[in-house]
């Protein structure tokens, strides 16, 4: 497809290839969305591009990403829900874990990938755990980003909905 496009510039290769892969991680979703066994096994083989794709060229988002769509397809496969299950969250987990390790606490993917997780904490009835983590990642933008900040914003309005939530 569009990887097959040369050119002499690395960088411009691996920006094509990156389009190529966000491509078909589109074109799974289209076909995620027909929800036929064919279409979905057909969305898992997208997703399976997007994943190779971003590991040849280094994108470990992208093969997060990917990978998570490939759990979600494969779980709507087996009648399972469109929302986050235990191997979703596994996987969210396991990203946050190598986001913290590798960029620290305080990075705004980090802290990003963060709220995500605490989104899939809360799909699996875990909002205790959800709110805890909330919190830190509310502290650690306030701390290091400042209050008027756009990310310590978002992560304190997550905060109070989770905790309206809790008390519902």
């Amino acid at each position: 497809m569009i990887g097959e496009m040369k050119t002499s510039n690395p960088f411009l290769t691996k920006r094509i290839l990156r389009v190529e892969g966000f491509v078909y991680n589109g074109l799974g979703f289209i076909a995620l969305g027909e929800e036929t066994k064919e279409s979905i096994k057909t969305a898992v083989e997208y997703f399976g591009k997007h994943r190779d794709i971003s590991k040849a060229i280094g994108n470990d988002v992208g093969v997060n990403v990917a990978e998570q769509n490939i759990v979600l397809a494969k779980s709507i496969y087996g009648g399972g829900s469109k929302v986050c299950n235990e191997e979703t969250l596994e996987k969210s987990q396991e990203w946050y874990k190598h986001l913290v390790e590798k960029y620290g606490e305080e990075s705004q993917t980090t802290v990003t990938s963060g709220m995500n997780l605490a989104v899939k904490l809360d799909e699996t009835n875990r909002a205790i755990e959800a709110e805890r983590l909330r919190t830190k990642l509310a502290a650690v933008c306030k701390r290091v980003y400042g209050p008027d900040h756009g990310l310590t914003k978002e992560a304190e309005s997550d905060l109070q909905a989770s905790k309206v939530k809790l008390i519902r």
